[in-house]
């Protein structure tokens, strides 16, 4: 892997794990230091100059206003794709190199007790159908309680590697998926 690409991963992972709550506050209260605080410099330098340049503006509550909220609710989505680009990133890792990245361990349910090695993503999958027998996506989001866009692409991934197949069911024509 790349410096570029383990640079990446390392602030993606740094925005991760910002408090979502935290991120919500600052950014409302003042948002360049919601940016600040969550590693978006570009962003932070942006509203503090919409901030300095609108101050004599008559319609500056206003316009600050909009900017708090817009930010706010932007900010926070932003932290929330930051864990789901790392859920994904975590998850399709395989081999011998493994990444410096602990968030996902928060985020994958755990193998059983006795075992405190969380379980890769594919393999929470292929079991969780192997029990069923035949789940929807819907069904795999609830088993693995993570985001339907990592279970989509983990599902695609598998499919591509000829592990499971989808198919629409002949009683209500939903998509489900079986291990090949």
């Amino acid at each position: 892997m790349g410096e570029k690409n383990l640079e990446k991963l390392y602030n993606l992972e740094k925005r991760a794990k910002k408090n979502l709550f935290v991120t919500g506050i600052l950014t409302f209260l003042f948002s360049p230091f919601g940016y600040l605080y969550t590693n978006r410099y570009w962003a932070a330098a942006i509203t503090f100059f919409i901030f300095f340049a609108m101050v004599e503006e008559p319609d500056f509550e206003d316009i600050w206003g909009v900017v708090a909220v817009g930010g706010t609710i932007e900010n926070i989505i932003s932290v929330r794709h930051a864990r789901d680009k790392l859920a994904i990133a975590q998850s399709s890792q395989t081999g011998n190199n493994p990444l410096p990245f602990s968030l996902i361990q928060n985020q994958l349910p755990l193998s059983p007790p006795n075992n405190p090695q969380p379980q890769s993503l594919e393999l929470q999958i292929l079991k969780a159908i192997k029990k069923q027998g035949e789940m929807t996506v819907s069904d795999l989001i609830i088993a693995t309680e993570l985001s339907p866009t990592i279970v989509k692409e983990t599902l695609l991934k598998l499919e591509t590697e000829q592990l499971i197949c989808g198919y629409n069911r002949h009683s209500d024509g939903a998509v489900v998926y079986k291990n090949i």
